[in-house]
């Protein structure tokens, strides 16, 4: 059929406006709320020693912004499918099927295998490696693939958090089969199934990601993501405010967050603020395979001797809740409230240390040690320790650090004697990660009994934990465990819940802090520029 100039004309027309309307309301939509393309975030948080899931443990959340999981976490904190889109397990225990989804590809390009979680698991499990995650899998036996997209692992005793722990990411073969993992440049240049790539790292200073476009969840809204390193909170929120960072994370500034700054951050009309309470807490800890403080009376007083609301209140602008039992309230069904307290009593502690004896000098000083620190709210902390002891005729001399200097000698070297702080977050809806502190097995390079503590009846109670699968049994065993420790004041001081502070330019959509797996991360391939 011939068309006439003047139908064509008129189709055109038709064509503008449609086009014009199309636009229109897209334009609407996205003013609404309805998420776009494109953008940069810019975030506050501190960078990981390694960026490999195996290694590193004082970030671990870090790290999913680049790696999946075979499992993942939901809004609610409840467990999803990951790098598996289902699951079986089955009637004993001990053997979970793990269906894996046949539509990743690792950041190279590289299809994503069973081969891929059964190596994973063997580099997890293998002493050389010296993985952090060694003991959450101690029970398995062997993983079989059967073939490309099915994973079986087997267990030798149940594992009540095997699915919880699953979050942690899966590394490729065909990268880490023939690297030394310690030495491998590959911890500097990842490649994961994550939702971004890492393409620039200047250790400390900034890591740029940029989206991954063959995610298999669908590409990121954000086309960049970078994360800048902030050490001081004070510094952290003038960028906030100026506009030169985007996000504030929760765990983003080593040693603590802003709270004395909220309030202000608050009245700022381009910020959102949000404080949530979480099971993340302080504690201080001390060595006590050495004198003075392997007598277990020199630990009592010292939990006596420290006003644990004075440093809750001080750290956290009264944000925080002073703590007396390892796991937090939040975790209900596992925190064990009647356990022995020991309340800010100087007189007390004085007594026990004369009992323990260590009487005063003629200077008043019973001994001396250290109280190691960084700056920030860990050094706010350790000045407050110093003047508690100090009243009680302990002279601690405060040795401040970097960061990596702090954890190293801490975690990796061991070196570190005395007394030291450190924050921690369970990553899984369970206290099973604070549990370890008291394992005698875990008095090793890179393990987590940092404070060398070893007991016959813990290490029983402990395996007995780490097996049963029921909730109310194993929550009776979790509890008893925490008056074992608390009786013997193990080598940890519970000091105060300390809740997470979120800061972010209210330009910025569907940022939603989770407690559980890779926290935020979880959901930056979410969120979006207005």
């Amino acid at each position: 059929m011939r068309q006439t100039p003047g139908w064509s004309r008129r189709w055109s027309g038709f064509l503008v406006l449609v086009t014009v309307l199309l636009v229109i309301t897209a334009g609407v939509a996205w003013s609404q709320g309805q998420p776009k393309p494109g953008g940069t975030l810019v975030l506050i948080q501190a960078h990981p020693t390694w960026w490999n899931p195996l290694l590193e443990s004082s970030a671990p959340f870090v790290n999913r912004i680049l790696y999946m999981g075979l499992t993942d976490y939901d809004a609610k904190g409840e467990v999803v499918p990951g790098l598996a889109e289902k699951w079986s397990v089955s009637s004993d225990k001990l053997t979970y099927t793990f269906s894996l989804r046949k539509d990743v590809k690792w950041h190279d390009g590289r299809p994503f295998t069973s081969a891929d979680v059964k190596f994973t698991f063997e580099r997890i499990l293998d002493p050389e490696v010296g993985s952090w995650l060694k003991g959450f899998f101690e029970n398995v036996s062997q993983v079989e693939t059967p073939d490309d997209h099915t994973a079986v692992v087997r267990l030798r005793a149940p594992s009540p958090t095997l699915l919880y722990n699953t979050w942690h990411g899966i590394l490729p073969k065909h990268i880490w089969e023939k690297e030394d993992f310690k030495k491998s440049a590959y911890n500097g240049t990842p490649v994961g199934t994550g939702p971004f790539k890492l393409t620039q790292w200047l250790r400390n200073d900034q890591a740029i990601f940029v989206a991954n476009e063959t995610f298999f969840r669908g590409r990121p809204y954000l086309d960049r993501v970078i994360f800048k390193n902030m050490t001081d909170s004070s510094v952290a929120a003038v960028a906030l405010e100026r506009g030169e960072v985007d996000y504030l994370t929760p765990f983003g500034i080593i040693g603590g967050a802003p709270y004395n700054l909220v309030k202000t951050l608050e009245q700022r009309p381009n910020l959102q603020v949000r404080v949530s309470e979480t099971t993340q807490t302080q504690y201080l800890y001390m060595r006590i395979d050495k004198p003075p403080f392997d007598n277990v009376k020199v630990r009592q007083a010292i939990a006596h001797a420290i006003n644990k609301q004075e440093v809750s209140d001080r750290t956290t602008a009264g944000y925080g809740k002073p703590l007396d039992s390892r796991v937090p309230p939040l975790i209900g069904w596992a925190h064990e409230p009647n356990v022995p307290v020991y309340r800010y009593d100087v007189a007390q502690a004085n007594r026990l240390l004369d009992e323990a004896g260590f009487k005063r000098g003629p200077d008043g000083i019973r001994f001396k040690t250290k109280i190691y620190a960084n700056p920030g709210p860990r050094l706010i902390m350790s000045e407050l320790f110093r003047e508690h002891l100090r009243a009680v005729g302990i002279d601690a001399e405060i040795v401040t650090q970097d960061w990596a200097a702090y954890i190293g000698g801490i975690r990796d070297r061991r070196t570190v004697e005395g007394m030291w702080t450190l924050w921690q977050a369970t990553y899984i809806p369970d206290p099973e990660i604070l549990l370890y502190t008291y394992w005698s097995k875990e008095i090793k390079p890179s393990g987590r009994n940092y404070v060398f503590y070893t007991s016959p009846v813990m290490d029983r109670l402990l395996d007995q934990s780490f097996t049963t699968v029921e909730r109310a049994p194993r929550g009776a065993v979790i509890r008893e465990i925490q008056k074992v420790a608390a009786a013997d004041v193990a080598g940890v001081i519970p000091l105060f819940v300390q809740p997470v502070v979120e800061v972010w330019n209210k330009k910025f959509k569907g940022i939603q802090f989770i407690e559980y797996g890779g926290s935020s991360y979880t959901f930056l391939e979410k969120v979006w520029q207005e």
